[in-house]
């Protein structure tokens, strides 16, 4: 296996993850299909499209982290495009701004090309400061002033959480490898993306199970106390597993913390819920932005399943979080 890993030149931590991520894929797809027997075709139809969705997102990603840095970050610069797409599609009914759609679906690329040019300066500032000013420009020049307040903060809103926020998942491939020796900054990438839908998928199965005193039933009735609190202590489980492998976590930061070995633990621990917290309130964010606009799915990407925006809710908020956790521990 090692051999092999180096033939492709893949980190073999990441390649031995991978493996075994796609073999629960496997085994998870078996079980599936094996409890789906005598049940109804509408019900097949729902479980195997969830399935084949699941299926999309591990074989992108997974292809992202074999193909390299470079690629990773491309495959998020498309999948943010499409994200985009939707959102403005799925807004521009309730604030009206078609006139605002061409500039927002300039500024991905240039954005993405400060990602992969390592230009960290204009990446913090371009959307933030440069792009916050230019989409009210744009709506003055063009004599808007019905709605003005609402078209300005969709888009800007749109921009934030879909372009800038997610990016930061595409911004981890561009620090040196020097900072993570287990699988690079390939590894980080894996780890949250990993970890992120590790704990969409326990928090659902869990509340499934066990659920009774509900969070927030206003935004997301599905969400109970039980299936939030199950669900962090699994990706927190999955965190402390995977940090040898994937992260620098499990090495003492500095030296002389080693109290009892805390120290190589203390970091995956933080990083789990970290990620188990952002991933919560990524989904109701999403959530919340559906109830608003009264629709169920943000996308038809696959049917009975939503869009691209359903996929990646969880990454707006555990991308940042999680980046600037690396970002500043190991400057």
């Amino acid at each position: 296996m090692n051999a092999f890993a180096q033939q492709l030149g893949i980190d073999q931590n990441v390649f031995r993850v991978l493996i075994g991520l796609l073999a629960a894929m496997v085994i998870g797809t078996i079980v599936r299909l094996t409890l789906l027997r005598g049940r109804d075709a509408e019900t097949r139809r729902k479980k195997i499209g969830s399935l084949l969705a699941w299926w999309v997102m591990v074989l992108i990603f997974s292809i992202a982290s074999v193909a390299g840095p470079t690629a990773g970050v491309i495959v998020i610069g498309i999948i943010s495009f499409f994200g985009l797409r939707e959102f403005l599609e799925i807004t521009e009914p309730r604030f009206h701004e078609k006139v605002l759609r061409p500039l927002a679906l300039i500024v991905l690329p240039i954005h993405f090309l400060f990602i992969w040019q390592q230009w960290h300066e204009p990446f913090w500032m371009f959307i933030p400061a440069i792009v916050f000013l230019l989409v009210p420009i744009r709506l003055i020049l063009d004599g808007h002033t019905e709605g003005f307040i609402e078209k300005a903060s969709s888009v800007t809103w749109g921009l934030f959480l879909i372009v800038y926020n997610f990016s930061h998942a595409a911004l981890l491939l561009t620090l040196s490898d020097e900072v993570n020796p287990s699988g690079g900054v390939v590894g980080l990438f894996l780890f949250l993306v990993i970890l992120t839908e590790v704990n969409d998928i326990a928090q659902a199965l869990w509340g499934r199970k066990f659920g009774r005193h509900k969070v927030v039933p206003s935004i997301s009735p599905n969400k109970s106390w039980e299936g939030l609190l199950l669900g962090f202590a699994t990706t927190v489980v999955i965190a402390v597993l995977l940090a040898p492998l994937l992260t620098p976590f499990s090495g003492n930061l500095e030296p002389g913390w080693n109290w009892r070995g805390a120290g190589d633990v203390l970091w995956p621990v933080l990083a789990g819920l970290l990620i188990a917290v952002g991933g919560f309130f990524g989904d109701l964010n999403m959530s919340a932005v559906k109830r608003d606009l009264g629709i169920k799915d943000a996308g038809r990407l696959i049917p009975g399943q939503g869009g691209i925006l359903d996929r990646i809710d969880s990454l707006t908020f555990t991308a940042p979080l999680f980046f600037y956790f690396v970002f500043f521990l190991y400057p």
